[in-house]
């Protein structure tokens, strides 16, 4: 999926920033560690939380292996859509243009399903059938990761 990235048409005010800017010298500038270290703690904490709560609820190991699998499987999905663009939120940004990224998108929730659908690949990754609702929260994850990464955004780029 990384790969896809390559392939995003540039930003509409690429040609606005200044070149000699030490932030233009870096891939890791003070922003984006600002940011990574946001998102990365508050997904973190979630899912560390969630594990605490299905240990404390009795669920078996492979269980919350599964759920865990899952959960970490669908924030990285959600995640690709919100960084296609750092500067704006991504209700404001196409989403749809960049094919490639689509396409690995596609792939890996396909490969997502796969696990699950057949049973000689969810048996080799040792996953365990879960019910149909708890998809949902999957989902439901993912659009609450969705927000912390928009807001991770708004805070870091719209102080300047």
């Amino acid at each position: 999926m990384n790969f896809a990235f390559a392939f995003e048409p540039k930003e509409d005010d690429v040609m606005k920033r200044d070149p000699r800017s030490s932030s233009m010298k870096t891939i890791l500038t003070k922003d984006i560690k600002q940011i990574i270290v946001i998102i990365a703690t508050v997904t973190g904490c979630f899912l560390i939380l969630l594990y605490f709560a299905m240990l404390r609820a009795g669920l078996l190991e492979e269980k919350i292996q599964t759920v865990m699998f899952i959960a970490t499987s669908i924030s990285a999905l959600f995640f690709a859509f919100s960084i296609k663009n750092l500067h704006k939120p991504i209700w404001k940004i196409n989403i749809f243009s960049n094919k490639y990224l689509l396409y690995a998108l596609l792939g890996s929730s396909l490969s997502l399903v796969a696990s699950f659908a057949f049973t000689p690949l969810r048996n080799l990754l040792a996953l365990q059938e879960l019910a149909s609702h708890d998809y949902l929260l999957f989902i439901a994850f993912g659009f609450f990761n969705l927000i912390v990464i928009e807001i991770a955004k708004y805070l870091t780029f719209k102080r300047k």
